[in-house]
């Protein structure tokens, strides 16, 4: 129990390390679709046998590498969501329950727990951009373009 208790607190904190306040920059780095990067294609696991394997070219694979940052602000707020909207809109194209929860429930708990400390930063942001991408659609570009592509595929329906 203690160990576990060890591991948890460390992630938290690893958590709690990739959220940047708003205005902090660092040299060389690169927007990404669900937020920034720190050190572009040198991807490192967050933790010992990640979830999912990091890697520079796909928007969940910067969600598990160490080298991911987000700021507390209303654009990277809004990249996470509209991500999360969208992995959540495209359920219906996985065989079955099972496997859209296999697939996505650690991309959706990584995002989860991100958001968890920019509410924990700035009071009401997080609230406030989910009702905006949710009920008003104002995604993301990159996530918008993904739901545009996806619909005129007819794979998603969009109101």
């Amino acid at each position: 129990p203690t160990e576990h208790l060890n591991e948890m607190s460390k992630y938290f904190v690893r958590v709690s390390n990739v959220v940047v306040n708003k205005g902090h920059e660092f040299e060389n780095s690169v927007e990404r679709a669900t937020g920034g990067c720190c050190d572009y294609g040198v991807p490192q696991e967050v933790v010992q046998d990640a979830p999912i394997r990091p890697d520079c070219r796909t928007p969940e694979g910067c969600l598990f590498c160490n080298k991911f940052r987000v700021h507390a602000d209303e654009r990277d707020t809004r990249k996470l969501l509209s991500c999360n909207y969208c992995l959540l809109l495209s359920s219906p194209l996985a065989e079955s329950h099972e496997q859209f929860k296999r697939l996505f429930s650690p991309i959706l708990d990584r995002i989860q727990l991100i958001l968890g400390e920019i509410k924990a930063r700035v009071p009401g942001l997080v609230e406030q951009i989910k009702v905006e991408v949710e009920e008003e659609g104002e995604l993301d570009p990159y996530w918008a373009g993904k739901i545009e592509m996806l619909n005129a595929l007819e794979l998603v329906a969009v109101q």
